[in-house]
């Protein structure tokens, strides 16, 4: 089973996410899923994960206060979003703000090894 999630992340993460997922042959969304897995693993086996919070809001428009960015719509397994969602509720935070920190560590990780 799976779930519908949709998320705003910065332009530069979704051409990151583009290139990676090309490099890959898989779709954005497929990519998301994958990196979002593997985020989700990795926080697991650390004692005292701290969010980069500071990262994922830094696309804010100065005019209206709001984020912006591209949003993208995924599909993940039923048993990862109820995990996405338990650790969204530990760091208090909404699921999609939690992806979108994933998704910018996971890339930035990515980044730095290749």
């Amino acid at each position: 089973m799976s779930k519908n999630l949709s998320a705003i992340i910065d332009d530069d993460v979704f051409e990151k996410l583009g290139e990676l997922a090309k490099k890959e042959h898989r779709t954005r969304s497929q990519m998301t899923n994958l990196l979002l897995q593997e985020a989700i693993e990795a926080r697991n086996n650390q004692p005292h994960y701290v969010g980069t919070t500071n990262t994922t809001m830094s696309n804010k428009s100065q005019k209206t206060g709001r984020y912006s960015g591209k949003r993208i719509a995924i599909t993940i397994p039923l048993e990862k979003y109820e995990a996405l969602r338990t650790l969204a509720e530990k760091e208090n935070r909404p699921v999609s703000n939690l992806c979108v920190a994933i998704l910018l560590e996971k890339l930035e990780e990515l980044g730095n090894n290749q």
